[in-house]
């Protein structure tokens, strides 16, 4: 009884400790809020976040994976005019610029003195956010809407305090949660979205996600794709440069692809698809790039193949053109289709096997057939040797070293008939016309092959570069 005793009243006074603690924090920086002069922005601040949390939970629920970003940003770029979310007076937000340069400073000098509190408790990181989204969003506004000399002055501060104000990494110290996405999001906007930032930024919203529940989850899964691809889609150049721009690149592929769930569509699939070959391709992976292109190849093989069914029937759904002309054009399309379906399929067959293997074998098969009847040359085949052999009767297998070496004598015979064959058909008359045919596909694979190996030396040396 005693101990339990003693527990509740350790836990009730743990308890009115931290929030004794988290009271102190946040009476200490309203005081400093307020001696630093930067209440207004505060709640300008506030203001921001809070359209910035309501549009977010609108569009994420009806946007698909693709646009939400765009739309996203269109929304609040629509807000950027004076008056419409800071509720500040227009004299504000035209002061001069040096004056907002010594606001900056105040904001900087407020993280300073609750740094670890900035890092801790999140209310009080909250309010220091709202600081700078309230200036950053007031700065955005005078750049939006400039037209004098300042201009340039306005667009300094703005990249200064977007290279000062940095947010709060990932950490299990840090106590991340759904508020810090908003200045994390302005601040990431700000910079142009950044493959090398924005992998940092999904890092710490898979933090948020971790304590986030199901409805949150999948908000902040389908917002994490979104903004992998709009990264993707600018390609905007590291900010940090410490690593190669096609290695950022394709890690971002490849935690983009982590975030694809059942609904995702075809579309975002197959764009990953495209991005992860672009930059295994840049990054040397020639055996990773070489699969993903059998399946972009395939895809590409089997829309062909659609077409081929489906575009000699769009000419009869036109009204502007006559019935002769419908079948005209029905006709022609359907030729044309057929001729692309069959670039394609050769296409494929290049791409998604070892074509250069299979015209050497190929080849040497044909060559050696045709030097039998052109030498006169009588040999056993290999079903006769098998027969021979008698390797499926009972204790066959104790015939399996003969057999292996009489197998192996076959293919050499058969690999010196068909070169005979081979330097027959270049250099005597008479020579069968398949014979000619085949030493020129053995030729052709031939120099598929080293075709190959350059371009497989050439991508290990680039992957050693980077």
């Amino acid at each position: 009884m005693k101990i339990r005793f003693f527990l509740i009243t350790f836990f009730v006074f743990l308890g009115l400790s931290v929030q004794a603690a988290n009271s102190n924090a946040k009476s200490d920086l309203d005081r400093d809020l307020k001696s630093l002069q930067l209440n207004r922005y505060e709640r300008a601040g506030a203001s921001v976040s809070k359209f910035l949390r309501l549009q977010f939970v609108d569009l994420i629920d009806q946007s698909n994976e693709t646009n939400f970003s765009e739309r996203f940003n269109q929304a609040y770029s629509e807000q950027l005019r004076p008056g419409a979310l800071e509720n500040l007076s227009t004299q504000f937000v035209g002061r001069p610029a040096d004056e907002f340069l010594a606001d900056i400073q105040k904001a900087l000098e407020l993280r300073r003195r609750h740094v670890v509190e900035f890092r801790t408790k999140p209310l009080v990181r909250k309010k220091i956010q709202n600081v700078f989204v309230g200036l950053l969003h007031v700065l955005e506004i005078r750049i939006h809407n400039e037209l004098g000399s300042s201009l340039e002055e306005l667009v300094r501060l703005r990249r200064y305090l977007l290279n000062q104000a940095t947010f709060v990494a990932k950490g299990s110290g840090n106590r991340l949660m759904i508020d810090d996405l908003w200045w994390d999001w302005m601040w990431l906007r700000g910079h142009e979205e950044p493959s090398d930032l924005v992998e940092l930024h999904l890092q710490k919203v898979q933090g948020i996600s971790l304590k986030a529940n199901a409805q949150w989850k999948e908000r902040l899964r389908k917002y994490s794709l979104s903004v992998s691809l709009q990264a993707l889609r600018r390609e905007a150049e590291p900010l940090l440069q410490k690593e190669k721009p096609a290695v950022v690149s394709l890690r971002l592929v490849n935690d983009a692809s982590s975030f694809t769930g059942e609904n995702s569509s075809a579309d975002v699939l197959k764009e990953l698809k495209l991005y992860q070959y672009k930059y295994l391709q840049a990054t040397g992976k020639t055996d990773e790039a070489r699969e993903i292109k059998k399946d972009i190849a395939k895809d590409l093989f089997i829309a062909k193949g659609k077409q081929l069914f489906w575009a000699p029937t769009e000419p009869w759904a036109r009204k502007d053109i006559g019935f002769f002309s419908k079948i005209t054009s029905s006709v022609s399309e359907l030729i044309h289709s057929f001729l692309t379906f069959l670039t394609y399929g050769a296409g494929f067959l290049f791409v998604a096997t070892p074509i250069e293997l299979l015209l050497v074998v190929f080849a040497g098969i044909i060559l050696s057939r045709q030097a039998r009847a052109y030498f006169n040359v009588e040999s056993r085949t290999l079903h006769t040797r098998w027969k021979d052999h008698r390797l499926f009767e009972q204790q066959g297998w104790k015939r399996v070293p003969s057999f292996t070496k009489d197998g192996l004598f076959y293919v050499k015979e058969e690999t010196a008939l068909a070169w005979r064959m081979f330097v027959a058909s270049y250099t005597m008359v008479g020579v069968p016309f398949y014979s000619k045919i085949a030493a020129s596909l053995l030729l052709f694979g031939i120099g598929l092959y080293f075709n190959s190996a350059r371009t497989l030396v050439e991508a290990v040396v680039t992957q050693m570069t980077m």
